[in-house]
């Protein structure tokens, strides 16, 4: 598995709805191992991470500081041409990036474990399927 564990259901479902979301033109939104799928689709590879399952984590989106949560082992300090990086963690770790062409876009943190939900999070949301 290259994102940990075993689950090729799940990695075969999780692949066709990628292909169908490309195919149909739909939008695609990846939160966490969403969005290792779908860089692993784009032939990043992903590697063991330390330090990011955590409550409060500081990231850089789009030039600004922001403090998220984190949950993940795996990830990766590269990616392609496809992909924009739009987030990244103070060790350089990816965390988000979004398709420079289709309406895909992939984030580490899980925005439906806060309470209350952090409004930048329902933003993003609001932008990414308004603009669909």
């Amino acid at each position: 598995m290259p994102y940990g564990g075993s689950a090729p259901e799940r990695d075969a479902t999780e692949n066709a709805l990628m292909e169908l979301a490309e195919e149909q033109g739909l939008p695609l939104l990846g939160i966490c191992r969403g969005m290792q799928a779908i860089q692993h689709r784009f032939g990043i590879e992903l590697m063991p991470v330390s330090g990011h399952v955590t409550r409060c984590q500081r990231i850089r989106i789009g030039g600004e500081w922001a403090e998220v949560n984190s949950y993940h082992r795996w990830g990766a300090r590269e990616t392609c041409d496809a992909l924009e990086v739009w987030a990244r963690a103070e060790d350089g770790v990816i965390e988000a990036v979004r398709h420079n062409s289709r309406p895909m876009l992939g984030v580490m943190w899980h925005p439906e474990r806060r309470t209350p939900y952090a409004d930048s999070d329902i933003s993003m949301f609001s932008r990414f399927f308004g603009e669909v």
